[in-house]
């Protein structure tokens, strides 16, 4: 992800998330030593992530698939070429936050490894008003990890 990509980030962050990055945060991601990609298909960004990696432990702080582009392996893609990145750059262990209500990313990080490891009460904002955060964890020091991308569109 560079400066350039972030027009089209934000409209995707937007879309994806009820409580969006903006762009002054994602730009800030860009100078803060934090990995950020684009996932591109056919040419045009599908989706972007953002994944901080200090010594032993990575977190994965946004990671986000075009609305339009999900159910086709995409994100299980994505999720698996930060894990590959992550262990890359020596982490051991990889943690992120969901929202209790996201059922599908949930279940994309069990069928993927991950475990709850706590809970933040009230951690979201929502349409209805502050929601759960569920915090999720995943060793990655040892053993093979899944191809990233051994998935595409249909």
């Amino acid at each position: 992800m560079g400066i350039a990509d972030l027009p089209v980030v934000v409209v995707n962050e937007a879309r994806c998330h009820y409580s969006a990055w903006n762009a002054d945060m994602l730009r800030a991601s860009l100078g803060s030593g934090y990995r950020c990609r684009v996932l591109e298909v056919n040419g045009e960004i599908a989706g972007h992530a953002i994944l901080s990696v200090a010594g032993p432990e990575a977190e994965i702080l946004n990671l986000c698939i075009c609305t339009s582009l999900r159910g086709h392996g995409l994100g299980r893609a994505f999720l698996r070429h930060l894990l590959h990145t992550a262990r890359d750059a020596g982490a051991e262990d990889v943690f992120l936050e969901v929202r209790v209500s996201n059922g599908r990313a949930r279940r994309l990080y069990e069928t993927e490894g991950f475990q709850q490891i706590g809970e933040r009460p009230d951690y979201y904002p929502g349409p209805r008003g502050r929601e759960d955060g569920l915090v999720l964890g995943r060793r990655i020091a040892e053993g093979p990890l899944p191809e990233p991308f051994e998935t595409c569109l249909a």
